[in-house]
Formats: C-alpha cells, structure tokens, sequence
C-alpha cells in the first residue's frame, strides 16, 4: 500500500494469496487487474475473466502470452494508462 500511495494510484483491495481465484471468490470481490509469476495462477485468473498480467522470470518463459510485462512498475503503468488515462483525454484546459 505505501507503494500505490507515494505514487498516487487508488486501489480497493490488495490480495496476497496462493490461490488468487479461490481468495476472489472467498472475499467476494472481482479483480480488476492482477499481476502474477506463476503461470498457473495467470492462467487461472484469465479463465476467470481477470485482466491478468504475467510478469516476466525465467520459469514461465514457456506461457505465450502478450499480457507480460517486465516489472511492477510495468504493469502499474498499464493500468494507469487503462483507467486515468481515458479520464485524462476528456478533460479540456483551463486558463
């Protein structure tokens, strides 16, 4: 959370679990977005619907996938891009 706060970006949960989809469904909440090293995980997460994303280590190299990214800092990039940044283009100058 100190992370996502120095660098401003909002969030409702965090979730730090072994089996992501089981702690989803546990909690009771849908991920919006998901990063994950294990390839089963992603897997997992993207057959429910996740916007997943795989981040890049030498023992998921064998997954072929475009939703990798290198580090977190990647993928926070991406969903500020996805969720600002359409927010962003709408507004208009002031001044």
């Amino acid at each position: 959370p100190e992370y996502l706060q120095r660098f401003g970006i909002g969030y409702d949960t965090l979730t730090f679990a072994k089996d992501k989809v089981a702690a989803q469904e546990a909690l009771g909440v849908s991920y919006d977005y998901a990063i994950d090293d294990g390839g089963h995980n992603f897997e997992a997460l993207e057959a429910a619907g996740v916007n997943v994303y795989l981040c890049d280590v030498q023992h998921n190299r064998a997954i072929d996938t475009p939703k990798r990214v290198g580090s977190l800092w990647d993928f926070s990039t991406i969903v500020l891009e996805e969720t600002v940044g359409p927010l962003l283009a709408t507004l208009e100058p002031t001044g």
